[in-house]
């Protein structure tokens, strides 16, 4: 459970840099060459400024032709939430040997389900294992 809590950490953290004052963010996720899923960022820093888009960190004028809009304040809300919900998993977690009640047992696998759940949104993601999909 270790690597899940540490690889969704970091997930949240990549997803919160790429919101923060980058304008226009989004995932892409493509087929390449070998068949297997890529990803990368794609972000531009004004939004009526077409050709000033960067990709994972690199500018690239010119190829961009669609706009993705979102509300960064409900990125960064969403991001919260969803760190909020790993610590109370990771608390849980940490007190599992002191858990002896049954019903604490239950809420620690409901809580469980619900942080897969959430790295499945993740799946694409470089790191992403598919035994965290259970």
């Amino acid at each position: 459970m270790d690597d899940l809590i540490e690889w969704l950490s970091g997930i949240f953290d990549e997803d919160e840099r790429a919101a923060v004052g980058s304008g226009i963010v989004a995932w892409l996720t493509y087929r390449n060459a070998d068949g297997g899923m890529g990803y990368t960022t794609i972000a531009a820093s004004n939004v009526e400024s077409e050709g000033h888009w960067v990709v994972d960190g690199r500018e690239a004028t010119g190829w961009a032709t669609a706009k993705v809009i979102y509300d960064e304040r409900r990125v960064l809300a969403d991001i919260e939430a969803k760190r909020a919900l790993l610590g109370a998993f990771e608390v849980q977690y940490r007190d599992l040997d002191r858990l002896s009640d049954a019903a604490l047992h239950m809420s620690w696998h409901i809580m469980l389900q619900v942080v897969r759940t959430i790295a499945s949104a993740y799946a694409e993601r470089p790191g992403y294992r598919a035994e965290w999909r259970k």
